[in-house]
């Protein structure tokens, strides 16, 4: 190392400079990271409601589905054995079974996607 016995300005300025240079550099990292940061809340955002939105088209579509089947099932209950309804509620209790296991499955993969995202 150098032992400084006067002051040596023009190597001071480019160390300086150089300091200067590095620091403008690491500015730029940070912005582009923050500007990164921003771009993907919004895509998370975005992808939320697409997902909200799938969900909400899905219930709705079972829970049509499923009432369609209740009430054109309840018109033919009162014309069949008790044995045959007795059937039927069972089929219809285990088609509500299969749905709620289809959401318990959606809402697990929503959670791995957060899980996945860091939310």
């Amino acid at each position: 190392m150098k032992y400084l016995t006067f002051l040596d300005y023009p190597t001071l300025e480019a160390t300086g400079r150089s300091y200067e240079a590095k620091l403008r550099e690491k500015d730029k990292d940070i912005e582009a990271l923050r500007q990164r940061d921003r771009d993907n809340t919004e895509r998370i955002a975005n992808l939320e409601t697409r997902f909200n939105d799938l969900i909400a088209v899905i219930n709705q579509g079972l829970f049509a589905s499923s009432m369609s089947n209740v009430t054109s099932e309840n018109e033919n209950l009162s014309n069949l054995s008790e044995q045959t309804r007795d059937k039927l509620i069972e089929e219809i209790k285990r088609q509500a079974q299969r749905h709620e296991m289809m959401m318990a499955e959606l809402k697990k993969k929503l959670k791995r996607l957060d899980e996945k995202l860091g939310l």
